[in-house]
């Protein structure tokens, strides 16, 4: 398992070798292997400038366009950009009425990344109510990617 990483950039790097080290391919993850893959690679420390909430998670949904759009974040403090590096992986499922009817949600930890607190924060996520309408629904679409801002 990757223990340790140097930039925020390579955040993108990280998620994908950890999903591959659960045994799940990065290209066709289902909406659980996503949250799997994120929830372990949440654990990996980076060197962040020592700044405010320089290593957050953030975890979100809401219906976009005909979707159901899951998004699980992660915001790394940058140096080289001097801001900071979201890290997406954005899960879609086909818009249905129950999962419409959850409206939207976002919530935020900033807990550090070895903390048992954000461990315990990210599990959390995948017993929420509208995981149960999501492992039951249509195949999902993952999309992983970076953004520096």
């Amino acid at each position: 398992m990757v223990r340790w990483a140097r930039s925020p950039q390579d955040a993108v790097l990280v998620l994908v070798a950890t999903a591959r080290e659960l045994g799940h391919d990065p290209e066709h993850l289902t909406a659980r292997q996503a949250l799997e893959s994120w929830v372990a690679a949440a654990q990996v420390p980076f060197r962040v400038p020592r700044v405010a909430e320089a290593d957050g998670l953030g975890y979100g949904f809401e219906v976009r366009d005909d979707a159901f759009c899951v998004d699980l974040v992660r915001r790394l403090a940058c140096r080289e950009a001097d801001g900071y590096c979201h890290v997406l992986c954005e899960i879609r499922l086909p818009r249905t009425t129950e999962l419409a009817a959850l409206g939207s949600h976002v919530e935020w930890c900033f807990e550090p990344p070895a903390s048992q607190e954000r461990h315990a924060w990210a599990a959390r996520i995948g017993e929420r109510a509208e995981w149960a309408l999501m492992d039951g629904a249509a195949e999902a679409t993952v999309t992983i990617s970076a953004d520096v801002r």
